[in-house]
């Protein structure tokens, strides 16, 4: 068994604990400073009726919580939770409640009352917009409890509330993450093809990250081979990033693979989004490889939210000793948390076994 799953790995080192503790999101105490602050917000006991669905089948209820401000996923999976019911019925009972009822269910004081029936209420101002600019890019929607949800996401600690999806994933509901550098070196980019080789050859599918360097060629490998591949993207999926993947992405999906992010679809790509969608690789996998990653890395991030959160093995190729692009996977196998990808036949076996 690889070392990932029999010895819990350490805590984050420091350079890396701002952007992990974005995966804690914000509480609910945090709502008035963000929400208060909001010009269109005027009405201090707003009732808010149950968002009307738009005939395809899309659970905009819970569209309205996912776009209301300052609440994190996993404040909401709270709140739906508190009220109880499937997911969708929750969220029409919650945007049902005005300030005061939302206090008295919710057991809040009236301040915090007021302020969550503002943050619903935007997020209701704002689902037209979003359900507009999904249906017209041609974007499934994925919720939470869906049938179509990824079993192994669900399970999680903070899977997301929402996927927005270009393509069939689930072509890829058993896979395995490949991931490493964006500047990858001449011996990353040899390995690279042959653990996605190792992964077509049992037909595992390949997880990544859609980014520049190994995500890319593990995407490019797959497509050639012809298995399925899931790109988890950072931004929304009507804003192609990088820019260059473009044709990437439309080979991914033209091969039966997938286009996923849980971000609404115009968002643009910013920092504070990538340690999150790092999550959502690692809860669509069963173990993660790493190729090549330095000290500072969301690869290595990638790894530890497998074997810390998600309870699944983690594998580092070994690299050469002081070679930049090898200490993220030297550390790795230093700290005990992660095994070692001794070959990608090996490896791609190991990582099958918690079938």
């Amino acid at each position: 068994m690889p070392a990932g799953r029999s010895r819990r790995a350490h805590c984050l080192p420091d350079e890396n604990h701002d952007e992990t503790q974005l995966l804690a999101g914000t509480s609910l105490a945090t709502l008035g400073s963000v929400v208060m602050t909001t010009p269109e917000h005027n009405q201090d006991n707003e009732k808010h009726s149950s968002v009307e669905s738009n005939g395809s089948g899309s659970p905009v209820s819970l569209v309205a919580l996912d776009l209301a401000p300052a609440l994190s996923s996993r404040d909401i999976h709270r709140l739906l939770d508190a009220v109880g019911g499937s997911p969708e019925s929750a969220a029409d009972t919650l945007l049902g409640l005005d300030a005061r009822s939302l206090g008295a269910r919710l057991e809040l004081s009236s301040s915090q009352a007021e302020v969550l029936a503002r943050s619903f209420s935007s997020g209701v101002r704002m689902v037209g917009e979003e359900e507009h600019a999904r249906l017209d890019e041609g974007i499934d929607l994925v919720s939470f409890g869906d049938s179509r949800y990824p079993r192994s996401l669900a399970v999680i600690p903070d899977p997301p509330l929402l996927l927005r999806c270009l393509g069939n994933p689930a072509s890829a509901a058993v896979g395995i993450a490949i991931v490493g550098s964006r500047k990858p070196s001449d011996y990353g980019i040899r390995m690279t093809p042959r653990f996605v080789r190792a992964c077509s050859d049992v037909g595992i599918s390949v997880v990544s990250g859609g980014a520049r360097g190994i995500d890319g060629i593990a995407h490019r490998s797959a497509v050639l081979d012809g298995v399925p591949t899931l790109a988890v993207l950072a931004n929304g999926l009507s804003i192609p990033y990088p820019p260059e993947h473009r044709p990437l992405f439309q080979a991914i999906i033209q091969a039966g693979g997938a286009l996923v992010s849980e971000t609404p679809v115009r968002t643009p790509p910013r920092p504070w989004l990538f340690p999150r969608r790092n999550r959502i690789i690692s809860g669509m996998s069963l173990g993660v490889i790493v190729i090549e990653a330095a000290a500072r890395s969301g690869a290595t991030i990638t790894a530890r939210l497998a074997v810390e959160d998600h309870g699944r093995d983690a594998l580092a190729v070994p690299g050469r000793i002081g070679d930049r692009l090898s200490e993220g996977c030297l550390r790795m196998l230093a700290e005990g948390w992660a095994g070692i990808a001794r070959s990608p036949q090996e490896a791609v076996a190991d990582l099958r076994r918690s079938l």
